[in-house]
């Protein structure tokens, strides 16, 4: 990581990610080190990719990778929560950033990015309803389509839990992209799916 040449560096970066460590807190944040370097975009990008592929759930890397969602670079907001999804429940601290990635970002894969990391660190994630459905229809939908449909998929997987959003996923079918009009029109089919009936 400190050799002179920058594409031995990015090679380090590369490999630390991929070999499975045993100690991987140590590499971790040999790696973080390297992504808070804000001189160097590719390294930084190699860096948080690896971070992601290393898989560490240690409280170092969740913060590092929750102050990457404010960074400039969209890939490395993209992979920043691409390594917050990996850490489920364990990524609530970072809740109220994901939310302002979910509403704010820039970048639409960032938004579908921080919708799925909501979605599997609530404990609760009924309370995410509100929030999910302002931003599927109304004056406050998400105007790119395929973070609206990323929106119903998501309230599919709620399965009966997401029984309030139906009133906005109809309204959803009414969406000017016919893409969104079908998710929406399954995921109230997943939603309202009369439960199976008991084993005997």
């Amino acid at each position: 990581l400190k050799d002179a040449e920058k594409p031995v560096q990015q090679a380090a970066v590369f490999a630390l990610g991929r070999i499975g460590p045993e100690n991987t807190a140590h590499v971790a944040e040999a790696l973080i080190a390297v992504a808070k370097n804000g001189e160097e975009p590719e390294l930084r990008r190699e860096a948080m990719t690896s971070l992601t592929v290393l898989g560490d759930q240690g409280t170092a890397v969740l913060t590092a990778a929750t102050t990457a969602l404010a960074d400039a670079d969209p890939t490395i907001r993209r992979l920043a929560v691409a390594t917050i999804v990996k850490f489920g429940t364990a990524a609530q601290p970072a809740d109220a950033d994901l939310v302002r990635s979910f509403t704010t970002d820039a970048d639409k894969l960032v938004r579908s990015g921080a919708l799925r990391a909501l979605c599997v660190s609530r404990a609760d994630r009924k309370t995410l309803i509100p929030l999910m459905t302002e931003r599927l229809v109304g004056t406050k939908a998400d105007p790119d389509f395929e973070v609206r449909i990323a929106i119903c998929e998501e309230l599919a997987g709620f399965g009966a839990e997401g029984k309030p959003a139906v009133p906005a996923l109809q309204n959803a079918r009414r969406d000017g992209q016919i893409k969104v009009r079908e998710a929406a029109a399954a995921a109230i089919k997943t939603i309202e799916k009369p439960p199976a009936p008991p084993k005997e």
